[in-house]
């Protein structure tokens, strides 16, 4: 997988060093962001820049005869595969890896045991398939490189982190009643709408999607879902 313009930017941002700026991609035509509104943007300051390594192709073993017959087929007995390995399973000869270090990957003051994807209906990898969003057990959020699987920064993303559907650089999330989204590319966090004051008698606790929901396919509709203090 090559590596984007938009990631390299990334990295440059990171680094200590200077590097050439690359525009950051455009939405396609037809399908526009959400309108941000103005003057409400934050620079970051992102943490824990690493140096990409190249991860090993391939897998050790041959695959596996494909299982056919229906049987319940038990879990083997197997250590924890190391990180950023790939491996073969010894039942079904599928190729693996496991892409997070819980021991390694976590910023120093992440107590978490573990990191994951969010969950089933949240796209992992981001429009043009160079970054992954993962989960630390305590609800704190990484981006990882998709080609070496090297993790990047800890993004300070709140509830509901989604990819922009268009920009490979854009992360929308919840923030109470904001919907918020942040610019990898720029290191800018920027409020796109504050639903509070659409809604001026009513003290809201949250607007978000409840963990379930995303942006539609081009990145215009949000189905968002709203709750009162009780």
């Amino acid at each position: 997988m090559r590596r984007t313009g938009t990631l390299a930017q990334l990295l440059c941002l990171l680094s200590l060093s200077g590097c050439v700026a690359i525009p950051s991609p455009q939405p396609e035509s037809g399908s526009p962001n959400p309108q941000v509104e103005p003057a409400t943007a934050q620079r970051l300051a992102f943490p824990r820049p690493t140096s990409p390594t190249n991860m090993p192709s391939g897998c050790p073993a041959e695959a596996a005869s494909p299982i056919a017959d229906g049987q319940v087929v038990p879990v083997p007995d197997s250590t924890e595969p190391a990180p950023r390995v790939p491996f073969s399973d010894p039942v079904f000869g599928t190729c693996l890896v496991r892409v997070t270090d819980r021991t390694a990957d976590l910023s120093p003051d992440d107590p978490s045991t573990g990191l994951k994807n969010e969950y089933s209906r949240v796209q992992s990898f981001n429009a043009d398939g160079s970054l992954i969003l993962v989960r630390s057990i305590e609800a704190r959020w990484y981006v990882y490189d998709a080609a070496t699987l090297q993790p990047l920064i800890e993004v300070p993303a709140s509830v509901d982190p989604r990819w922009d559907p268009n920009d490979p650089a854009g992360l929308f999330f919840d923030d109470g009643t904001r919907l918020m989204r942040l610019d990898l590319a720029a290191g800018e966090l920027r409020l796109v709408h504050d639903f509070a004051a659409d809604f001026p008698d009513v003290e809201l606790a949250a607007v978000w999607t409840r963990y379930e929901g995303s942006p539609s396919l081009d990145g215009r509709i949000w189905g968002l879902f709203v709750q009162d203090m009780d």
